[in-house]
Formats: C-alpha cells, structure tokens, sequence
C-alpha cells in the first residue's frame, strides 16, 4: 500500500487500515477505494435532499442499494467518460464541417442543479444531448445486467427520471433541447440538429 495522509474527509467510513482514508491522496487498495466511494454516495444524497429541500430540481424517490454488484457494467461505470464519448465527438465534428460553432459542456443553472449539455448555442437557446443506450435506457439497445440487488434497475431508472427533469427545467427556463440517441446515423443526427438551429425547434428521433 502507498504511504497515504490520515484526513476527516471519510470520517465514519473506516477501511480495512482501522481508519479513514482518502482514496484520492495516495492509496489505491480496494478498502480505501470502496470508502471514497462511499463517502462520495452519501455526500451526492444529502446535497440532492438538499436542492429538494430548496425546493430546486425534482429527484426521483427511488433509493438507490449502497454499491453496484460487481460486474462489467460496474467497471464501464468507473471508467465512463462524463463527456468527449464517442459518439459526441463524431457529432461535433460533422457538425463543425457544416460551419457550426457551439460551447462544449457549457454550464447551466437551471431547476436549483447545474447542467452541461453536451453542445450548446446560446443565442439561439437550444442545448442538444447525445444520451447513451445503456445508461439512459434505450428502448432499442437499453439492456441492464442481470443483477439481483437491484442497484442497476434503480441507478438507470433515476438516470431516465433526471432527463426528464433536466429536460422540462431547461425548456420552463426559455431553452429548447434536443436529445439524440448514440446509436442514431450521424446524417440523422445533424439533420435533426440544423432543423433545431434553422427553424427555432427542437424534432427528435427518441421513442
């Protein structure tokens, strides 16, 4: 094990070491990793009861199971990029070929939570996400892992409730959003965004 710096940051989530530890300072073992990872579900929920509290953005009410089960899904959870996928990079460029120039990941106030939709325009208001089939429940391609916590059948639901959140906050806030499936053909993806951007709508392909 590295040499690591005891701290307060996991107070009462105690590693296999007889202590806390931050994961994020210096040891890599698994008992300190599940204790940041811990920590980090704990802080997430009381700053989300918080923002209700406010009266901010809806959350949905399913509780989440402590940690996800180990499987494939887990360990492409770890790894999941928040942004520059695939399928957003592919995006952009195509779209940037046709003379479009929009922020990347620009941040939003909207509902009490801060969003960064993966394009934006502002001065024509439109925001565009291009969501993934596994974590946003794709009626085509969404297919959860067999799991019998079920931590995966609530992570993924609370994924499709926060869209539709984040979508009707967005759009009561004056902003119209397009979300793309990353399966979609690139063509018809960047038809529907230049329809959005040319006639002050936002058309989409998601069932």
């Amino acid at each position: 094990m590295q040499k690591v710096r005891r701290t307060k940051a996991l107070a009462g989530t105690n590693s296999a070491h007889g202590t806390s530890y931050r994961y994020d300072v210096g040891c890599r073992c698994e008992d300190c990793r599940q204790a940041h990872n811990v920590k980090s579900r704990q802080t997430k929920q009381r700053l989300r009861e918080r923002r209700i509290r406010a009266g901010g953005a809806v959350s949905s009410d399913l509780a989440l199971p402590p940690s996800p089960p180990p499987s494939a899904a887990t360990a492409s959870m770890r790894s999941n990029r928040h942004r520059d996928t695939g399928p957003e990079l592919r995006l952009r460029k195509a779209l940037h070929a046709r003379g479009h120039r929009y922020r990347v990941a620009l941040p939003i106030m909207t509902g009490g939570r801060r969003v960064r939709p993966d394009l934006v325009y502002p001065k024509r208001k439109l925001v565009v996400f291009v969501d993934g089939c596994f974590w946003h429940r794709c009626p085509e391609h969404g297919r959860a892992p067999s799991d019998p916590t079920g931590y995966w059948a609530v992570k993924l639901q609370r994924n499709v409730d926060r869209d539709i959140a984040v979508t009707a906050s967005l759009e009561e806030d004056g902003w119209r959003v397009l979300r793309l499936w990353e399966h979609e053909n690139i063509d018809d993806a960047v038809g529907l965004v230049e329809a959005a951007w040319r006639e002050g709508r936002a058309p989409t392909l998601r069932g």
